[in-house]
């Protein structure tokens, strides 16, 4: 993953803590870990999971991407294919003109 940049803000009072990522190609994603009022607040553990989770982000968007473009290319393909019939057809059709001469 080319996301090398985290920046980390802990909210003690609140029991939260932010991730803030960017990637080399300046996109932005956003983590957050809050604590359960139930545990014990570990700052270090809420930087793994806010940072997991600006990762997921991250990712996702990677794959909505990646999703869109190879649909778009599906649509190519599939624009091409119909022009390959219809050239082949219209082959068919001069072969056999030539073959009724």
């Amino acid at each position: 993953m080319k996301n090398k940049k985290f920046e980390f803000k802990v909210d003690y009072p609140n029991k939260k803590v932010y991730c803030y990522s960017t990637t080399a190609y300046g996109l932005n994603f956003e983590g957050q870990a809050k604590c359960s009022p139930n545990d014990e607040f570990d700052a270090n553990k809420g930087k793994t999971i806010a940072r997991l989770r600006a990762q997921k982000k991250q990712l996702q968007f990677i794959l909505n991407k990646v999703d869109q473009d190879m649909e778009k290319q599906f649509q190519i393909l599939n624009s091409q294919t119909k022009r390959m019939e219809k050239i082949k057809s219209q082959l068919l059709k001069i072969d056999e003109e030539l073959k009724e001469m």
